[in-house]
C-alpha cells in the first residue's frame, strides 16, 4: 500500500497538506481533540455562546414578533408550540448544561 499511496502524500508539492509534519500535526491534533472530547463532552462550553441554536431560535422569534408589529397583526410567541412541557422543563432544568 505504500508503494500506491506513500508517494502521492509524501512531499507531493501539489498537496498543501503532504509534508510529514503537516502529517503529524493533524494527527495529534485529532488525537488530543478525541481526547478532550472522551474527558469533556460538553467542549462547546469551553468556548463561546455566540453561535448555539437558542440565540438564533430567539432571533427568529424576534424577527416574527417585528414582522408582525409592523404589519399590525397580533402575535402569538411559537417558543412553547413546538416543544412539549416535558422536553422545556428539562431544558431549564439543565440549563447550564448548555449555557455555562
Amino acid at each position: 500500500m505504500e508503494k500506491m499511496f506513500g508517494p502521492a502524500y509524501q512531499g507531493d508539492p501539489g498537496v498543501p497538506h503532504s509534508d510529514k509534519e503537516g502529517f503529524a500535526t493533524i494527527f495529534w491534533g485529532a488525537i488530543t481533540f478525541s481526547a478532550y472530547s472522551m474527558v469533556c463532552p460538553y467542549y462547546w462550553e469551553q468556548g463561546g455562546n455566540y453561535w448555539n441554536w437558542h440565540d438564533w431560535a430567539m432571533v427568529a422569534e424576534n424577527h416574527q414578533m417585528k414582522r408582525a408589529i409592523r404589519k399590525k397583526k397580533p402575535y402569538k410567541p411559537k417558543w412553547n408550540e413546538f416543544m412539549n412541557k416535558e422536553n422545556r422543563e428539562s431544558y431549564y432544568h439543565n440549563w447550564a448544561d448548555y449555557f455555562p
